[in-house]
């Protein structure tokens, strides 16, 4: 299980103030060989904190560039998609 905070958008350069940067935030932190061996052959419980979807101490409403709340956290899904939501 993760705790959030998995993917920093704000803290590392350059900063994911568009979808694109958001992805490539995401695919670079998902794409290391340890963390692509582990989740390619574990389950895994995976908590979204607010730096997985904008920025430090984000909220719905909030714009980063031209990332909004809404979008980031759409794209976190795409990365660690939901299954079995009640």
């Amino acid at each position: 299980m993760t705790t959030g905070d998995n993917v920093n958008y704000d803290l590392d350069q350059p900063a994911a103030v568009t979808p694109e940067l958001a992805r490539y935030h995401c695919e670079r932190l998902f794409s290391l060989p340890r963390f692509y061996d582990f989740y390619r052959t574990h389950g895994c419980y995976v908590a979204k904190d607010d730096y997985d979807t904008l920025r430090d101490d984000a909220w719905i409403g909030q714009t980063y560039g031209e990332l909004d709340f809404v979008r980031g956290q759409k794209i976190f899904d795409e990365r660690v998609p939901i299954i079995g939501l009640i």
